[in-house]
């Protein structure tokens, strides 16, 4: 009868104590070895019992050799036709059988005399065994009948097997036995322990035990009172302790069996359990995440701190192991959960989940009402367990937000500007492209939404511009996997137009295109450059006019100041007072005459400089920068 309870090292002490009892058993009815085969004949039966090697009769008993005189080295066949007569069909037929496969046999016979006997006959190790004894009455001739042999010859071979394995358990070293009668001392003891710190024997142990009583607990069977207990014992030549599992029995008459057996492997698994279970317990400890484990009783079985933080529920409360519905009610109050418009629908949801806890797949978002999110997740746990994991996603909902505001917002910004963007990724696809873009370009916004790869939007460009070279490069930059610096261009459109491109690397990898129109001012620009050379020309014209004038003016006016010099000079001749009066006013209106004309001809000189060097900067001196 199976007992709750008990684990695979005491089954295995009572598989000893079994063996160990058949095999006491069997050594009490042997006296020696040597006689063993004369019992196996004599005391097995209580009729004449024959071995057979094949056909051949190998020994007989002393009662065979009565019934049937000296048999041994003669042919079965021979033997019973000398006893029966001769043998029916029936008879021969289940010879032949249990010689050449071993069928038992059991028949009803008459010998020549008539008196009815009964054949028994089964194999016995390579040989086979044959008694002859008294039929019983009302039987006739070959009717099957219990075998009566089997209660003494099955308790017989079940000894000697059980002699054997017990040999066997004790001698390949993984248990140790002993025996104690009712008033205490160890009668016997056998066996020992071998791992790889060293052996134990029961000298080792037994001392202990002695010092160390074990409690007996009957459990739920008070037939079956047993003790266990775990030992480390050191051995005699070692330095690490070997774990013994130890079990003691006590029999109805007092007497007491006690069985130890090699622990390591175990006391090594419970250790493992133990760091692992202290590791897993500092691992939750220390998660930002909430975790509560609840049993298939939907009670609550393991939880962590963040989940105390995170409900905003008493420890002790929960320390309780209350159930998932009590929790559930309990967090309402403290509008803790969402507010759902049909509570009871709702938490009968959830805890409908512990109907097929294996195929559950549950995910939801709390949104309470203080404003935090929590995402809640659901997966199965062993032994029809189910794990709560609730992650608390309010910052990182926060900060989605804020990251899509600033994207939006840069979007919007960059969608404003003049020049057109676009902006090609490290895998060469379009990642971005601005209003500007398309009206510089004329492409189509919902042709360009979708992915498009920079090949083909630079084939689009390229084919409304003159030059090819910019955008073989610009490809190039596109494709290449490090940065460069940046580059400029101008490229010329076939409807005229004249765009200014710009190329760089972003630091990501990817690739960022700018183009302007500046059509207007280049044509601006060409404008100013045709007017300042027409002025250029006029003021040239008006300069060889002004030095023209300065020249025929001068020519006269210096003969009149040259002549007026020599009228006023005394060497040659005085003149009147009248005279010199007006020699002199011919002097001064011609000294006037003539400053006037150089200060004339130096301001256009300078205006015409200053007008040429505004035009053309880089002709100014350096002082004047």
């Amino acid at each position: 009868m199976a007992v709750p309870g008990i684990d695979p090292y005491l089954i295995l002490a009572l598989v000893l104590g079994s063996i160990a009892a058949g095999s006491i058993v069997a050594l009490m009815r042997a006296e020696s070895r040597s006689r063993m085969q004369a019992l196996r004949l004599e005391e097995l039966s209580d009729g004449a019992v024959i071995t057979l090697d094949g056909e051949k009769v190998l020994d007989c008993s002393a009662g065979a050799e009565a019934l049937l005189g000296e048999v041994r080295g003669r042919s079965i066949g021979l033997v019973l036709e000398e006893f029966l007569g001769k043998p029916d069909g029936d008879t021969v037929a289940a010879i032949k059988r249990i010689i050449g496969d071993g069928t038992r046999l059991q028949l009803q016979l008459r010998d020549i005399d008539g008196k009815r006997h009964e054949l028994v006959g089964k194999p016995s190790g390579g040989l086979i065994k044959l008694v002859f004894r008294e039929a019983w009455t009302g039987l006739t001739p070959n009717q099957t009948q219990p075998a009566r042999l089997t209660d003494d010859s099955a308790e017989r071979d079940a000894g000697e097997l059980g002699m054997m394995a017990f040999n066997a358990a004790l001698s390949i070293g993984q248990v140790m036995i002993w025996h104690r009668d009712e008033d205490g001392p160890v009668k016997w003891s056998a066996g020992k322990v071998s791992a790889a710190t060293g052996v134990l024997g029961p000298d080792d142990v037994l001392p202990i035990l002695n010092s160390r009583p074990l409690r007996l607990s009957t459990g739920s069977n008070p037939d079956l009172p047993l003790a266990r207990a775990r030992l480390e014992v050191l051995p005699k030549e070692g330095n690490e302790k070997i774990s013994l599992e130890v079990i003691k029995w006590r029999e109805p008459d007092g007497r007491r069996i006690g069985f130890a057996v090699d622990a390591s492997v175990a006391a090594a698994a419970e250790k493992t359990l133990t760091r692992f279970v202290q590791t897993m317990t500092e691992t939750f400890a220390h998660l930002k995440v909430g975790l509560a484990i609840f049993d298939k009783n939907q009670t609550l079985a393991l939880y962590n701190p963040a989940l105390v933080r995170m409900w905003q529920i008493d420890p002790v409360r929960l320390a309780g192991q209350p159930s998932l519905r009590q929790i559930i009610d309990t967090l309402r109050s403290g509008r803790r959960i969402p507010d759902v418009p049909d509570y009871h629908d709702w938490r009968e949801r959830l805890l409908k989940l512990f109907d097929n806890p294996e195929a559950i797949d549950y995910e939801e978002l709390w949104h309470l009402s203080d404003g935090s999110s929590i995402n809640v997740l659901a997966r199965p746990h062993p032994h029809g367990s189910i794990a709560f994991i609730f992650d608390g996603v309010s910052e990182r909902m926060q900060l989605e937000q804020r990251y899509r505001h600033s994207i939006d917002l840069r979007r919007v910004t960059l969608n404003r500007l003049d020049e057109g963007l676009a902006v090609f990724g490290p895998d060469g696809m379009l990642q971005f492209v601005n209003t500007a873009f398309h009206d510089i370009w004329g492409t189509d916004p919902e042709a360009l939404d979708t992915p498009a790869h920079a090949r083909d939007v630079i084939a689009l460009c390229q084919g409304l511009t003159v030059e090819a070279d910019v955008w073989d490069r610009l490809l190039s930059l596109v494709a290449s996997d490090h940065s460069s610096r940046a580059w400029s261009a101008r490229l010329t459109m076939g409807s005229g137009r004249i765009l200014s491109a710009r190329f760089a690397t972003l630091p990501d990898g990817a690739t960022m295109a700018v183009f302007a129109d500046i059509t207007d001012s280049e044509r601006i620009a060409l404008a100013l450059r045709d007017r300042n050379e027409a002025l250029e020309a006029v003021e040239e014209m008006r300069s060889a006019v002004l030095d023209q004038i300065s020249h025929r003016l001068r020519t006269p006016l210096n003969t009149i100041f040259g002549f007026g010099q020599l009228l006023t000079d005394p060497r040659f001749g005085t003149l009147e007072g009248r005279q010199q009066e007006y020699a002199s006013g011919i002097l001064e209106a011609s000294g006037h005459l003539l400053d006037t004309i150089d200060d004339v001809t130096e301001r256009h000189h300078c205006s015409w400089i200053h007008r040429s060097r505004m035009a053309h900067p880089s002709s100014w001196p350096r002082s004047w920068n």
